[in-house]
């Protein structure tokens, strides 16, 4: 359910009916993490991919504001961390690989953006390898 009450728009968004804030056009402020989720990129073709990097365009980043770039592959129910960017005033957040090196080859990968803070994402960019390698079921 939405409600609007002043300058405030509210979002039901459990079963109990809890609402949370999501904006106040006064002030500027969030109340959640705004979050995008991409579709599955690379299901057009089976060949195997790598990832060159993904980067996000924000406005200026707040002292508070976080980028965090997450990532699964070939449809895995999980989501694994590629990294996050946090410094105050930065607006390109790229990522090539998480902190134990690279991703690996997949036939397809969706990326989860979640961010914190009042720096609206303007967009975001992903660069993929096609590889020349199938994968097969043995």
């Amino acid at each position: 359910a939405y409600y609007t009450f002043g300058d405030h728009h509210f979002f039901a968004h459990a079963g109990d009916g809890s609402i949370s804030r999501l904006d106040n056009f006064t002030s500027g402020t969030y109340d959640v993490a705004a979050v995008y989720e991409t579709l599955f990129y690379g299901a057009d073709t089976p060949n195997e991919k790598t990832l060159n990097g993904i980067s996000v365009i924000t406005e200026n980043l707040p002292a508070s504001g976080s980028v965090v770039v997450k990532y699964r592959t070939d449809e895995n129910d999980s989501w694994t961390t590629l990294g996050t960017s946090s410094t105050t005033g930065t607006q390109v957040h790229s990522f090539t690989r998480t902190s134990s090196g690279p991703i690996g080859n997949f036939t397809e990968i969706q990326f989860r953006v979640e961010v914190t803070g009042n720096a609206p994402v303007k967009n975001i960019y992903t660069s993929l390898e096609e590889l020349d390698t199938v994968p097969y079921d043995a």
